[in-house]
């Protein structure tokens, strides 16, 4: 081998040594960005938009991602360390539109609004839902 050869393996290695450190660095970057990237996620897993219950109490449970701050109907609530939301509430016969936002620590923020209708003894024929997203 010849010395220019040899200087020539030695840039070679060191080129495509910073090239791979400086990808990495993107790549990581792009990794600890994936939140910013994709903002705030509710998923309630109870009471669905559309439901008909019969208890006027009932917990609201769910599951957040990339939440910093959580409203239900403009009042603070709190996720576990896990994102799992559980929260009681108290609704009133008939009609109930239950809406949370929820904003990330970016400033991003997502809403979702729920209608739930309730039948009680006292009220059997409540008035049916005008609007629903429900998949029924």
């Amino acid at each position: 081998m010849t010395r220019g050869s040899l200087i020539n393996a030695r840039v070679y290695l060191i080129r495509s040594s910073i090239a791979a450190v400086v990808l990495i660095i993107a790549l990581y970057a792009l990794f600890e960005f994936r939140h910013l990237i994709t903002g705030p996620v509710i998923a309630i897993e109870y009471p669905l938009s559309g439901a008909l219950v019969t208890e006027p109490l009932i917990e609201l449970r769910g599951h957040t991602k990339n939440v910093a701050h959580l409203k239900l109907n403009d009042r603070q609530i709190y996720v576990d360390s896990e994102g799992n939301l559980r929260e009681p509430l108290l609704l009133s016969a008939g009609e109930n539109i239950i809406r949370l936002e929820a904003k990330d620590r970016f400033g991003n923020s997502v809403e979702q609004i729920l209608e739930v209708l309730v039948r009680t003894e006292e009220n059997p024929h409540p008035t049916a839902l005008k609007y629903t997203n429900s998949p029924l």
